[in-house]
């Protein structure tokens, strides 16, 4: 039985003082039991979402409920996220830092570091400025 937050959360808070409530990650399922007479919430082995690719803005929806107004990523698996953010009504702002030093960080897109090959690095959201909408 386990009630601690997911790694992620417990890595921002540890690491940029980030509370696990504002932390969105990737999870395993969970169920309420009884456990010598008291009310506990136990992991199961079953996952609840992945915080990659499609799931991040599935995950987003359901711990806050709404489109954000601002998301920042890194590599690809980002992609959906900024584009579900970026693509609502009003002001949005979507970041995409593309890594080209290798030295101080890695590579995570499929090419080279320096390459705009990958998807998140080469589409311009449908509201971004000089973007054309029919």
């Amino acid at each position: 039985m386990c009630q601690k937050p997911h790694s992620s959360a417990v890595f921002a808070e540890e690491t940029y003082g980030i509370p696990p409530e504002q932390v969105i990650g990737s999870s395993i399922k969970a169920k309420y039991e009884i456990h010598d007479g008291k009310p506990v919430i136990v992991k199961i082995p079953e996952l609840d979402f992945i915080d990659d690719k499609a799931g991040k803005p599935v995950g987003i929806h359901q711990h806050i409920g709404r489109r954000p107004i601002f998301a920042a990523g890194n590599s690809d698996g980002d992609f959906e996220m900024l584009e579900w953010t970026t693509a609502g009504e009003g002001p949005r702002f979507g970041l995409y830092i593309h890594h080209t030093d290798t030295e101080r960080e890695w590579a995570y897109d499929p090419a080279t570091p320096t390459s705009a090959s990958s998807p998140a690095a080469s589409t311009k959201p449908p509201n971004a400025a000089g973007s054309s909408s029919a």
